[in-house]
């Protein structure tokens, strides 16, 4: 009985196919609807992607054209850099050149009062020791003066000669001619001192040259003119003594 029973309820083939192709139409449909869903889905995706690409190859050239103008900047900044560079350069040499230029001429400014003090110094040296000269001048010129006023009485006369010399007359030597004269010649040197110009005239003898030489020593120690024009006078009256001596 109970192998009765299954043959009953055996499945036949074409029912098994069926039931097959059912299961198949059903699979297909699904998948059908998911390759649908699917190609709805690359389709967006498609459209996303192609939207995403555009995005970026906008932003890639935007990038690219930031990227351009930032070069650009950066080179004009490098340009601007290398002038401004260039410029502090120059204006560094062109300080140091006007320092260069003030110290040479402060230094040259020291020079220059050191110069001026020096100057001043020697011109005030120069002026006393004119002063000092022109006094010690006029001191023996008063003195001259002096000298031919107390000597007036002896026949003396005081005459100025060639050249810087003075003359110095005497007369009242010769008893026979008073009239006749007996002179030197003197002059003050550029060191300031007395020198006799040429001979006296008559002319000494030796012996009185000596002494003349020896008087005229003196008076450049002591200056005392009236003293040397005293002893010039002795000298010539001693050589018209000796003279006349020797006549006898």
């Amino acid at each position: 009985s109970k192998f009765k029973m299954s043959a009953t309820n055996r499945i036949s083939p074409s029912s098994i196919t069926n039931s097959l192709f059912s299961e198949i139409d059903k699979t297909d449909g699904v998948f059908s609807r998911w390759a649908a869903k699917q190609k709805e889905w690359l389709s967006s995706n498609d459209q996303n992607f192609d939207r995403c690409l555009d995005q970026c190859d906008t932003t890639i050239s935007a990038l690219r054209q930031h990227s351009s103008s930032l070069d650009n900047k950066k080179f004009e900044k490098d340009n601007i850099i290398a002038q401004q560079k260039s410029e502090v350069e120059k204006t560094i040499r062109m300080n140091e050149v006007l320092l260069q230029n003030k110290q040479s001429l402060e230094r040259q400014m020291l020079q220059t009062i050191d110069d001026e003090e020096s100057a001043m110094a020697a011109y005030v040296a120069a002026k006393n020791q004119y002063d000092e000269e022109a006094r010690k001048l006029e001191k023996r010129m008063t003195d001259l003066s002096h000298g031919l006023q107390f000597y007036s009485l002896l026949g003396l006369e005081f005459e100025k000669a060639d050249g810087e010399c003075m003359k110095f007359i005497f007369s009242q030597i010769d008893p026979l001619e008073p009239s006749k004269q007996f002179f030197f010649l003197i002059l003050v040197d550029d060191r300031n001192m007395y020198r006799l110009c040429g001979d006296t005239s008559p002319k000494l003898p030796l012996h009185c040259q000596s002494l003349c030489q020896q008087y005229l020593e003196d008076l450049n120690r002591s200056n005392n003119i009236g003293l040397f024009v005293c002893q010039m006078r002795q000298l010539f009256c001693e050589m018209f003594a000796r003279k006349q001596q020797s006549v006898i």
